[in-house]
């Protein structure tokens, strides 16, 4: 197991136990709590003899629920906005004739009358008319439809939040959510597409589909593989910024929900989706991805309605590889640095996924609405990569000379199977005084992950390295290489086992009161937890030796290899599954080190139970133009965890495992307050201070330990670790154009506290405190030092700020066919300051100061066409310590952070409808060619990684809509 330096940052974590607040905190909580509860209780029912109206607002050509919808009774102050399923309700109606109006954005407005007498309830569905353009409206109708439902849904929603659509999706041509994501204002991405919502850190957010959580797919961690999402089994991406006292409080960052496809209200609908990618230049490697999908909807009878999808997905992604390490060396001259290791290689990447979907919904009356959703996901992710490397073995003879080097060909294979099930049943009941909901929920995700490596090697390689360009060295050799397949010999394999087992069991239940002057919401929520990681034994990392002599020769697939970078050659490419056939057969007779097996394994080997029970109560106060929302959510977590301690003996070997086990709890209060102004029907203010937190990974809070008493050290993970905190305060504005455009502006201001940090210190241990150092007591003893290393929370703390500009709009005040054109652009800009033991005032990590999208499509009849931009600027990877270089050496106490290179993409995409029912889809992406580097302190000093992506991407294929 890898020593880890002191005070090394590993995440950003937090959480407010009771009774253990600064005074300042808690002079805030409390003066919030008791402003957000004198709300909670102003809320009364109106008891008078009045009538209710409920129904539905559709589409009158398709019959689709429109989300969003505003409807007002004039001269009565009363008004409702219908839900996902199009449903109002409208209370307290005085015994009259009324007139009421029906708004949605990009439809045409309606007005009529009613009349009610007292106790009447009156169940009415209205239909509105579209408004669209004149002339050919094929694509235009699809896209202004598309963008009202957008509109509406960010205009009244009770969060703040980004909407974007499957239509929208494919016309910037991603394939998964995490492509997608990509686009929404105030989301950063790293190398691998690592996901940071407005600067708070990866996987500072929690993912729901319809609103309920999913299980996590990360080793230990609480994260969700969004690469394994296609995009075509889901409606609609959001984005929730602002929590409100109902949503689980642990998203610094925010919340991802994905909306599923339910039933549309005409008889019946059909979606078909065909097509396929392939990248030329790595053609060869990968070969062609594919995309096909299906989606199905019918009304069967007037109360019962289904919708039905499925979809299979393909994708391959190659990208060239070279890592650099750095040592330092003394020549009689004092130190200097030196190149330690070069290695080219090339990556290939390819992933299956297969799944569908099934939306049930009964309404056997306008007062009653029943739900039935289920969702499963299959996805297989392969891994091929090759890698030369060439070492100095610590033998140099000068800073560019390398005399008896090592040469290896290593050859990585991964097989990661995701697993993702989900079931939600929800019933929705319409009172003549209140609504009430019940959701309940099954998720499950299940991960099997293999690993395995294999190096082939020659030792006794002389070689010359060339600097001048510190990105690319050359290696030069005094003759050709004198290297065959058969001098490259087997060395020990590496192999990595695991699977875990994610599960989750939710329930809800919400009541919505109205009152004269607004909603009284109060809930409650239930989420059973459990996470298995390797059923304590099933992760195991061996390394293993084959009893005979292996070469290279053997498994060669291209014996003419290929050149990465421009200038690396790799003068093999191993067949994989020639590879993976060999292990399957000789891994019974290979000598395990089992030793390394249990240093690398046993603390990896958890098992989590985590219930969270939670209450909440909010109330919104309407004052004309004036909207007041107050409220407090208060949770109830229980841990009860299950690990694993490794003893070694006063010789350092490796004695006895044992299984450990223990339990914590503790409780959390986060008020809510929020301020809504709109000073005109096509603007809104919102003001809001929220807290919230992230939750520390499980395997920070895993009750492992290591106990070695040769050296008299303990290493263990910390049930007790709180998670960081974060006071929020959100300013948003929004502005709504003609023609269903608009402008956003949003500042946000973050104080996190409460960072966990790996750290070493002396403690004094008593007997039967820890079962690894009970050997070491004698009668004579009874306190023994010990060396103990774990989590804890350093007390330091950290400000998050930042900036973000959105702008979509049709441009139809242009003149001529430059009024079919359309702009989407926004911008983020994100700060911090953060102070740790070694350095003070350095950028939270994964925070990226300047994000940009921007698209300018084109819509004219049959035709679309988008060209679309991404810039991420640069960004710290791990702020850990690193070693410096000699270079370094005079400037002291310089502790050189790992950057990351931003990254630019631009890709075009374009649609053409054939007929009706056809349209024919084409998108090429990466035409930029994509590099980045991850370096230390500078380009020029150390650039460790460089990963390029090659060549542009082609999809193209057919839809069909019926």
């Amino acid at each position: 197991m890898k020593r880890m330096h002191k005070d090394t940052l590993i995440g950003l974590y937090k959480t407010r136990v009771l009774g253990h607040r600064k005074t300042d905190r808690t002079r805030l909580t409390l003066a919030i709590t008791t402003l957000t509860l004198s709300l909670l209780f102003m809320p009364y029912v109106i008891t008078a003899q009045t009538a209710t109206m409920a129904g539905k607002v559709t589409d009158e050509l398709t019959g689709e629920p429109l989300q969003g919808a505003e409807l007002t009774l004039e001269a009565t102050g009363l008004s409702a906005t219908t839900d996902r399923d199009g449903r109002y309700i409208l209370r307290n109606i005085p015994p009259d004739t009324h007139n009421l109006s029906i708004r949605f954005p990009a439809y045409v407005s309606k007005e009529m009358a009613i009349t009610v007498s007292a106790g009447e309830r009156l169940a009415q569905t209205l239909e509105l008319q579209q408004s669209f353009a004149d002339g050919d409206k094929i694509f235009v109708e699809a896209a202004q439809r598309d963008r009202a439902q957008v509109v509406a849904a960010q205009q009244h929603s009770k969060q703040i939040k980004s909407v974007v659509t499957l239509e929208q999706i494919n016309r910037w041509g991603d394939a998964s959510i995490q492509e997608a994501l990509i686009r929404i204002p105030g989301v950063q991405a790293g190398s691998q597409g690592d996901i940071n919502l407005r600067g708070a850190g990866l996987n500072r957010y929690y993912v729901t589909v319809d609103g309920q959580r999913i299980g996590s797919t990360g080793l230990g961690d609480r994260s969700v593989n969004l690469d394994m999402l296609p995009v075509d089994l889901y409606r609609e991406l959001e984005v929730i910024n602002v929590l409100s006292p109902d949503m689980d409080a642990d998203a610094i960052g925010g919340v991802i929900n994905l909306t599923t496809y339910q039933p549309v209200g005409r008889e019946r609908a059909l979606n078909v989706t065909l097509g396929g990618d392939a990248n030329a230049q790595y053609f060869d490697f990968t070969g062609p991805g594919n995309r096909a999908s299906i989606r199905y909807s019918e009304t069967l009878t007037d109360e019962l309605a289904l919708a039905v999808n499925l979809s299979h997905q393909l994708t391959h992604q190659s990208w060239e590889r070279l890592e650099i390490d750095y040592d330092v060396a003394d020549f009689g001259n004092g130190p200097v640095d030196v190149v330690e290791r070069v290695a080219p290689g090339l990556h290939n990447d390819s992933r299956r996924s297969v799944g569908g979907g099934l939306h049930l919904t009964y309404q056997p009356s306008d007062w009653a609405t029943y739900h039935l959703r289920s969702l499963i996901n299959s996805n297989n992710h392969l891994v091929n990569a090759h890698k030369n490397v060439w070492a100095a073995n610590e033998n140099w003879i000068d800073s560019h000379n390398v005399t008896a080097g090592l040469y290896n060909y290593d050859v990585g294979l991964k097989d990661i199977d995701n697993q993702q099930y989900l079931v939600q049943g929800s019933a929705n009941y319409i009172f003549n005084e209140f609504n009430l909901g019940i959701e309940l929920e099954l998720s499950r995700s299940v991960v099997d992950y293999e690993s395995l490596i294999f190096p082939f090697q020659m030792n006794g390689l002389d070689y010359s390295l060339n600097v001048e360009d510190n990105l690319r060295p050359i290696i030069v050799t005094a003759d050709p290489p004198p290297i065959e397949s058969h001098d490259m010999i087997l060395q020990t394999i590496e192999h990595i086992s695991s699977k875990q087992v994610d599960n989750r069991y939710m329930g809800n239940v919400d009541i919505e009161i109205p009152f004269a002057k607004g909603l009284f919401n109060v809930g409650t929520r239930a989420q059973l937890k459990s996470k298995d990681v390797g059923d304590l034994g099933a992760f195991t990392f061996f390394r293993l030796n084959y009893r005979g002599f292996m070469n290279l020769g053997g498994f060669e697939k291209n014996h003419n290899g290929t050149t990465v970078l421009g200038q690396y050659d790799l003068p093999w490419l191993a067949n994989p599954d020639a590879l993976q056939n060999f292990y399957v057969v000789n891994a019974p007779g290979m000598i395990k080190d089992h030793e390394t097996m249990h240093i690398e394994s046993d603390f990896r080997n958890i098992e989590i139970s985590e219930n969270i029970f939670a209450g909440y109560g909010m109330s919104t106060l309407h004052f004309g133009r004036l909207t007041l929302k107050g409220g407090a959510r208060l949770e109830f977590t229980k841990l009860q965890n299950n690990g694993r301690l490794t003893d070694f003996d006063r010789f350092g070997g490796y004695n006895l495992s044992i299984d450990t086990s223990r339990v914590h709890h503790h409780i959390d209060l986060f008020p809510n307050a929020q301020l809504i102004y709109k000073p005109m029907e096509s603007t809104k203010l919102h003001l809001s201070y929220t807290q919230s937190i992230a939750r520390p990974a499980f395997q920070m809070l895993a009750p492992f330990e290591f106990a070695n008493r040769q050296d008299t050290t303990l290493i263990r993970g910390n049930m007790e670790l709180e998670p960081v905190s974060a006071d929020n305060v959100d300013f948003f504005i929004d502005h709504y154009l003609a023609n269903l455009g608009n402008i956003s502006m949003n500042l946000f201001y973050k104080r996190l506290k409460n960072f966990a940090a790996f750290q070493q210190q002396t403690i004094h241990v008593q007997e039967g405190e820890f079962k690894g150092i009970d050997p070491m007591f004698s009668e004579e003893t009874s306190l023994i030092p010990v060396k103990e290393s774990s989590f804890y929370n350093s007390g330091e703390s950290a400000t998050l700020y930042g900036a973000g500009f959105s702008w979509h709009q049709n441009i139809t005040f242009l003149p001529g066919i430059l009024s079919n054109l359309g702009i989407y652009a926004n911008y983020t800009w994100t700060g911090s300051t953060y102070k740790t033991n070694n350095e003070n005032n350095i950028a939270l990590p994964g925070q990226s100061p300047h994000v940009v999208n921007g698209a300018l499509h084109y819509t004219q009849a049959r035709f679309f066409a988008q060209l679309s931009y991404h810039f991420t600027d640069r960004l710290i990877s791990n702020p850990s310590l690193i070693e410096p270089a000699s270079s370094f050496h005079s400037q002291d106490n310089l502790f050189p952070k790992q950057n990351l290179d931003g990254w630019t993409d631009l890709s075009f995409s374009f649609m053409y409808r054939i007929s009706d029912h056809f349209r024919f889809w084409a998108d090429v992406s990466n035409l930029l060619k994509r590099e980045q580097v991850l370096y230390n302190h500078s380009h020029e000093a150390s650039p460790s990684l460089t990963d390029y992506y090659g060549g542009h991407k082609l999809r193209m294929g057919i839809r069909f809509d019926l």
